[in-house]
């Protein structure tokens, strides 16, 4: 399999709004927040069947929005409360050179996250961005953006990508991108 880099360039990231994350730690804590919010939530049973580990999954308590100036064009996410994600999905075995609660990895993960499950951009352009936000996030330091890029375009990435998400996965997001657009 050949991994495709895509050459795009973070210019500026705008962000409205603040990144407001609860860990889902256990069904009570998450059927509390269900209930204290109003938010559209699966049930929990179908928190569990999802493909990602479960105890890295965190619901965004308020609304939240990233416009992403890169070379390409014009990322807009629009994150509603509610949005579940589980950041930067590293895998246990790798997390003691990446920890996937860096901070340096959150707004890229949030970026990379739907993108990733929405399929609105191809593969090799998901991966990518994720890399440019993370090279834009650390000023320009390419090593972590490496390390993410490698393993998010992996065999084990790409087999992800093609795996079926659940529906509730979308609910809370939505995304728009426009080509050639410029800040």
């Amino acid at each position: 399999m050949s991994r495709r880099r895509i050459k795009i360039k973070v210019e500026d990231i705008q962000q409205i709004g603040h990144v407001d994350l609860r860990r889902i730690l256990s069904e009570h804590e998450y059927n509390i927040t269900r209930v204290d919010t109003n938010f559209v939530l699966p049930t929990w049973r179908e928190l569990k069947d999802t493909t990602w580990g479960f105890d890295d999954l965190r619901i965004q308590i308020t609304p939240l929005e990233y416009l992403v100036y890169t070379n390409l064009g014009v990322f807009k996410f629009k994150y509603k409360p509610g949005y579940i994600t589980d950041l930067a999905s590293v895998p246990k075995f790798v997390r003691s050179f990446i920890d996937n609660d860096d901070k340096r990895l959150v707004r890229p993960s949030m970026m990379h996250d739907p993108l990733f499950v929405l399929h609105t951009v191809p593969f090799d352009m998901t991966n990518s961005l994720f890399r440019a936000a993370t090279i834009f996030e650390n000023k320009n330091k390419k090593f972590l953006a490496n390390m993410v890029w490698l393993a998010v375009s992996s065999f084990v990435g790409k087999r992800r990508w093609k795996q079926k998400r659940p529906l509730w996965s979308h609910r809370n997001v939505e995304i728009e991108w426009l080509p050639n657009a410029k800040k």
